[in-house]
């Protein structure tokens, strides 16, 4: 479910560090007895992606210092988390791009919390197509962002076409690690906040579209293809600038809520499986690696207000000893 708006508006602002775990766990009502159970049996057990797993573990945010260290605490829960979940979904099993959801959850919760966060983003917020083999989903995704950006962006959109650029060469990487890929980690928390407030699907197109639109005078000025891509996977966005900030960024996809909505999107869906003959599956049928400790129940209920930090209340005492 969506967070009531005043709330959006609210987590749009910025989730506080020292509440952000909880709140994400709230709003994805991810306080599971049974994922959490199902974790620790997973954790032990093998998976047949670990060594690919373990590959990657020092290409995930490698400019973030708590991910550095090879074989250090933060890289070994995310491997944790990654082998129990390509064991839970057998059917995504493991990619790279889950590290990149993975990473910000637990530099805001624990690991136990993370696992179960991951799952409800994959099975309630329509990400888990996106990750599957034939990614059906990230098909959909791409054919509904091409559209809603043409709508909101002719000129720029036509401009890139010429250049032979189109969104199936930069958008997966926004996609499939939640911008993780290509913006800074202060970017990206203030990104989930809003993907896991609202429904994924339109706030993660929000955001794509809201990039291309203010940056659409530099990209209009780039005259070939290597220059195009070269803003749109490194240039969108510079932390040292004053107009880059994620509070402008999120109130200008914020903006294009009238336009980028629930119903347009499933039209676009109906539409998408009318052109390519097919049948989708049933959609849906997050600074340091320790624990974070516990935020008082008096500064969630602050943040949250009536009636998230009653169920926030309701589940600690259904899952506390």
């Amino acid at each position: 479910a969506r967070a009531p708006l005043h709330l959006a508006a609210k987590i749009r602002a910025g989730i506080p560090a020292r509440v952000r775990g909880v709140v994400w766990q709230t709003l994805t009502r991810a306080r599971s007895t049974y994922l959490q159970t199902v974790y620790t049996q997973l954790v032990l057990e093998h998976s047949p992606h670990e060594r690919v797993i373990r590959r990657d573990l020092t290409r995930t945010f490698p400019k973030v210092p708590v991910f550095k260290l090879e074989g250090g605490e933060a890289q070994q829960r995310l491997f944790r988390i990654l082998k129990a979940y390509s064991l839970y979904d057998a059917e995504v099993g493991y990619c790279q791009g889950l590290g990149f959801i993975i990473g910000p959850l637990i530099m805001s919760m624990g690991e136990c919390e993370a696992f179960c966060v991951l799952v409800r983003l994959m099975e309630t917020y329509d990400l888990r197509g996106m990750f599957t083999e034939d990614m059906a989903g990230l098909h959909l995704r791409l054919f509904q962002f091409q559209a809603l950006a043409t709508e909101i962006a002719p000129e720029l959109m036509a401009h890139l076409e010429r250049h032979g650029v189109v969104p199936a060469m930069y958008v997966p990487s926004w996609f499939l690690s939640l911008f993780a890929y290509t913006m800074p980690l202060s970017f990206v928390l203030r990104a989930m906040d809003v993907i896991m407030a609202e429904r994924a699907p339109e706030a993660i197109i929000r955001i794509g579209v809201a990039l291309l639109q203010r940056n659409a005078d530099t990209l209009l000025a780039q005259d070939d293809f290597e220059s195009a891509m070269g803003v749109l996977t490194s240039g969108l966005y510079n932390d040292d600038l004053p107009r880059d900030r994620p509070g402008f960024v999120l109130q200008e996809a914020a903006r294009l809520g009238a336009v980028v909505t629930s119903a347009r999107l499933d039209e676009l869906e109906a539409q998408y499986c009318r052109d390519q003959g097919v049948v989708l599956k049933g959609r849906s049928s997050t600074a340091s690696a320790r624990p974070v400790p516990p935020p008082s129940h008096a500064a969630v209920i602050k943040f949250l207000g009536w009636p998230w930090s009653k169920d926030w209340s309701n589940r600690a005492r259904q899952t506390s000893p």
